[in-house]
């Protein structure tokens, strides 16, 4: 009996500043090992002077070098990757006053353990999944909206438009503990993932986003729902990871080969292709992160 085929995926993820920002406090990475794990994260900073470009950078960092490290339980290794990111991000902000109380969401999607794939989140960064044509969020936001819906006492369709819908119950680096949410989930070819800050899913709709999944590989679908969002307003920084695991080898979906190792934790910005925010895309890179970049690069 022959061993099954290793789950092929491709993948590609980008940040841009959006249409009203004056900073981007938004970040993503993504990093893989030499088992043919891959790990991608979305995370959303908040705080003042510069408090939320610190957070987010702050938690992409430990989160890749915890995933780095190597582990044999993906949903600890997880847990312990957001929880690490909460410690070092609260001793920063009580380390210096201007950073106090800064604090980023965070969602990160894990490929190659198996048939399976494994979510962990902190706050409203979402993860998304697009399985047989059917877009469905597989996370739950951390939100006061959120737990008004969960409890009855609010309309779903109030929630996205209710006044408190950007305050959160959870996030990275304001208290000394967090409580991280994690699933992990059975995988099948074909399926289609979409990690992104509340900058794309404030701006673009359900419908929007199942049209543009579906048709698309991953590097034009991060392309085109950033330029989607930026479209319908861009009021926030938006940032989107896809993932796509492959049912058969194609040139529409062939696996992006990794072409560098990040050198620093600065953020490199990247040719792309025309869009209505023009410039203000870029990629974060971390330490030892071995970055995959889209097709258009390079």
């Amino acid at each position: 009996m022959s061993n099954p085929k290793p789950i092929r995926t491709s993948t590609a993820s980008q940040s841009h500043v959006g249409q009203v920002r004056a900073a981007n406090q938004d970040v993503c990475g993504e990093f893989s090992d030499d088992l043919g794990r891959r790990l991608l994260v979305v995370a959303d900073g908040m705080g003042g002077h510069a408090g939320g470009e610190i957070a987010s950078q702050l938690a992409l960092e430990t989160i890749g070098e915890i995933f780095g490290v190597g582990f044999d339980d993906p949903i600890e290794m997880l847990r312990k990757a957001l929880k690490g990111a909460n410690a070092k991000i609260h001793q920063a902000g009580n380390a210096a006053p201007e950073l106090h109380n800064m604090g980023t969401t965070a969602v990160a999607l894990l490929l190659g353990v198996g048939e399976t794939v494994s979510v962990a989140h902190v706050g409203d960064s979402r993860a998304y999944r697009m399985r047989s044509g059917r877009l469905e969020q597989i996370t739950e936001d951390h939100s006061w909206v959120r737990e008004e819906v969960r409890q009855n006492r609010l309309a779903a369709e109030d929630a996205e438009s209710h006044p408190m819908k950007n305050v959160l119950l959870r996030s990275l680096g304001v208290a000394p503990e967090v409580n991280v949410s994690v699933i992990r989930e059975p995988l099948r070819p074909g399926d289609r993932f979409m990690l992104c800050s509340d900058g794309l899913w404030g701006e673009v709709g359900p419908a929007e986003i199942s049209e543009i999944m579906a048709r698309s590989d991953a590097p034009t679908a991060v392309h085109d729902l950033i330029d989607l969002a930026n479209r319908n307003g861009g009021s926030d920084n938006v940032t989107v990871a896809v993932a796509i695991v492959q049912d058969q080898e194609s040139d529409s979906t062939r696996e992006i080969e990794q072409s560098a190792t990040a050198p620093n934790t600065e953020s490199a910005t990247l040719p792309m292709p025309p869009t209505a925010g023009g410039e203000g895309y870029s990629a974060s890179e971390s330490v030892n992160a071995r970055t995959r970049w889209p097709s258009w690069v390079g």
